[in-house]
């Protein structure tokens, strides 16, 4: 039932990308990210069709959806089409030239106003992306902007970053950094890990973790202040 429902969606998808190669490997790529494929693997059209029938029904990819259509009657078409089919609530995107393989994580309250926004990124709810000095952020690849993140002004913000819930960014943010506070600061690198795979990872090893007795605790080094500031980034 749920498939009939959405089946204009699909067919406004497969209609957008239609005559657009750009669009549609975007298309094909923010859906097979929904289904958890790999993004990395070539997908048969097939493939791209059903991963676009299951994402269709997701209220965040129909956000990115409507999004990416290329012309002012498809964009027209998807105001329409939103009506009975909407996106995320209160979610904007708008004046941004967004990467394939974009992941909403639910979304509510997110404003994105940004030079760039690369590939495979993943935008968590309440997250502010707008204009400061200098203009608007450029934000590379595989980036994670966590909840109520706040990202502004004319920065660069490398690839395989993850912007801390809460954090203010400001400046330039180098490759592979962990960034938390306000304002932000570096504590760690994310080591090839996303977000949500440090925060499942951290909170599988606490249940995992015995009580410690008091000799262990006796015996255990201190934490130093480096290692609670990686601990509060991985619990994000």
């Amino acid at each position: 039932m749920t498939k009939v429902i959405f089946y204009p969606v699909y067919l406004f998808c497969l209609w957008i990308s239609a005559k657009d190669p750009a669009v549609r490997e975007a298309l094909a790529r923010d859906a097979a990210c929904y289904g958890q494929n790999h993004l990395d693997r070539r997908h048969s059209a097939a493939e791209q069709r059903r991963f676009l029938r299951a994402a269709s029904s997701q209220r965040t990819f129909r956000t990115i959806a409507y999004y990416r259509a290329p012309t002012p009657l498809m964009r027209r078409a998807a105001q329409l089409l939103s009506v009975f089919a909407p996106g995320a609530p209160a979610m904007e995107i708008y004046d941004t030239e967004v990467g394939g393989g974009l992941k909403i994580r639910h979304g509510n309250g997110t404003v994105i106003r940004a030079e760039s926004l690369g590939r495979d990124c993943e935008v968590y709810q309440q997250v502010t992306v707008g204009h400061g000095r200098g203009g608007f952020p450029v934000i590379g690849d595989r980036v994670d902007l966590c909840a109520g993140a706040v990202v502004f002004g004319g920065i660069r913000v490398g690839d395989d970053v993850i912007i801390g819930a809460g954090a203010v960014v400001a400046k330039d943010v180098p490759d592979r950094a962990i960034m938390v506070g306000n304002p932000a600061r570096q504590v760690g690198t994310t080591d090839g890990l996303r977000a949500a795979e440090i925060a499942w990872a951290t909170s599988s090893d606490r249940e995992a973790a015995a009580p410690a007795t008091s000799s262990d605790r006796k015996t255990a080094a201190p934490a130093t202040s480096y290692d609670r500031e990686i601990t509060a980034a991985r619990s994000l």
